[in-house]
């Protein structure tokens, strides 16, 4: 009996998580396909040969892209087929889901009368992508 019960709470659980995470890689599928077929390589040779500054421009995209933890992996997939170093295209994978305007706002919604918190948070991921880019790029 108790297998059966388990069995049920897994099932229930799995579906569950890709019920919720399909439509987020789903969106970042669409966008993965709009950076391959309309993103010019000339622009991701142009970060690559300037990598510290292109480091530097992904760790602010996520303020730009409000993608989750599962949509920006086939983004990030997309922009290494398209040539992009690993420094700079794991930079934007950490910065997108810490510092996009969604979290910030949620942050501040969630700590009502103590903005350090989302400030902090903001902060605080921005430096994290920023190690991660420096991190990588000295390895690569």
């Amino acid at each position: 009996m108790k297998s059966i019960e388990l069995y049920s709470i897994f099932s229930i659980t799995l579906w569950a998580i890709i019920s919720e995470a399909l439509p987020f890689l789903l969106i970042g599928s669409f966008i993965a396909a709009l950076i391959h077929h309309h993103l010019p390589e000339k622009y991701i040779l142009w970060a690559a040969r300037k990598p510290v500054f292109g480091i530097f421009l992904a760790s602010l995209g996520g303020i730009l892209f409000p993608l989750c933890e599962c949509a920006i992996v086939p983004v990030v997939k997309s922009l290494r087929a398209k040539g992009l170093p690993a420094s700079i295209a794991f930079t934007f994978m950490v910065s997108a889901p810490l510092i996009n305007p969604v979290v910030f706002i949620s942050t501040g919604y969630a700590f009502r009368g103590m903005p350090e918190i989302a400030g902090g948070r903001f902060l605080l991921g921005w430096m994290a992508a920023l190690m991660t880019g420096a991190a990588l790029m000295f390895f690569e």
